[in-house]
């Protein structure tokens, strides 16, 4: 059962901010979203999912800090889960674009200001922009595209592979045109967590997509995801339907063998050395990685877009990947 406190606005840009059973980071994250300038004349939706006392208290305590704000919040009796949340989030939001947010993410006070005037500079072509996120990463590109004084907005016309090489498959460092989301009907999976599969699905679909080389957001590391970890992993395993669901050729299959193999060697294994999982469960996940990479992509390493990962550290991470722990460890410690 859903419960609407609803105050709308037109705005560039609609905030989905999902509360969940976990309190961790929550209270520096909602500190930071309400620093951000401007921010009320934007959209800002709280998803309420059955989020517990302790959670709840501390989004009323930082609310109260600040009177002046426009925002609904979402109230769901029975827990809808993140992605189901932010589907529901898609749906009502009344922004041009939409950004899906968490307690994970530490915002800049100039967020709202820096890509309102990106959406400005934009033509209408543009259905998603990336943005600049401080975190130690392979695709870490924030130092170089920051100090590069030759254009702020970088605009593709179609699915390039460099924003996969040098940005994430993952959501949190972009914002999506909310009517494109709705009008292909693309939607998160509900049963299982598949961020990848979401972006791909968005780059088949979108006209053009930007980049903004601004660093907005920092992120900590990733809530535990307990056994949900895999469904990162074996996402890979869809990852060659997208060519039919996105209308692509033949010509495409280098690059999604490309982002199956960052999936699988980075965003899966990232979430597997920084979970609870003992070291002896670790090795194992990762031993399941490497074998279903090499059954699927036998001959990955042949990919020539590895060569458009700029760090030879991660670029021998991952054309010579061992399923060694402390191998991998070291690899990841290289960065920070």
């Amino acid at each position: 059962m859903l419960c609407y406190i609803i105050n709308r606005i037109m705005s560039k840009l609609s905030i989905i901010y999902y509360l969940s059973q976990e309190v961790m980071n929550l209270k520096s994250s909602l500190n930071s979203l309400f620093s951000i300038n401007n921010l009320k004349d934007h959209e800002l939706i709280f998803i309420n999912d059955d989020a517990n006392e302790s959670v709840i208290k501390i989004w009323q305590d930082e609310l109260g800090k600040y009177s002046d704000l426009n925002y609904q919040i979402v109230n769901v009796s029975q827990s809808l889960g993140m992605s189901e949340a932010y589907n529901l989030g898609a749906r009502i939001a009344n922004g041009k674009f939409t950004l899906f947010t968490n307690q994970l993410i530490i915002f800049k006070p100039n967020f709202l200001d820096e890509l309102s005037l990106a959406i400005e500079d934009l033509d209408e072509d543009v259905d998603l922009i990336n943005f600049l996120i401080d975190e130690p990463a392979f695709y870490d590109q924030k130092k170089q595209l920051s100090n590069n004084k030759d254009k702020k907005l970088l605009v593709y016309d179609q699915f390039n592979i460099d924003l996969i090489a040098k940005h994430s498959l993952n959501f949190y460092d972009k914002v999506f045109k909310t009517k494109m989301l709705v009008d292909h009907k693309i939607k998160f999976n509900v049963t299982h967590y598949q961020p990848g599969i979401f972006i791909l699905k968005v780059y088949g679909k979108a006209k053009k997509a930007a980049v903004l080389k601004t660093i907005l957001t920092k992120r900590r590391k990733e809530i535990n995801l307990n056994n949900n970890i895999y469904d990162v992993l074996f996402q890979i395993n869809q990852f060659n339907q997208l060519k039919t669901y996105n209308e692509w050729n033949d010509s495409y299959d280098e690059k999604l063998e490309f982002c199956a193999i960052i999936m699988a060697f980075y965003h899966f294994v990232s979430l597997v050395i920084n979970s609870n999982f003992s070291d002896k469960e670790k090795r194992n996940a990762i031993k399941i990685a490497k074998e279903l990479v090499f059954r699927l992509y036998p001959k990955y390493e042949k990919n020539k877009f590895f060569q458009l990962i700029d760090n030879p550290n991660w670029k021998n991470y991952f054309i010579k990947f061992k399923p060694r722990l402390s191998w991998i460890q070291v690899k990841f410690d290289a960065d920070k």
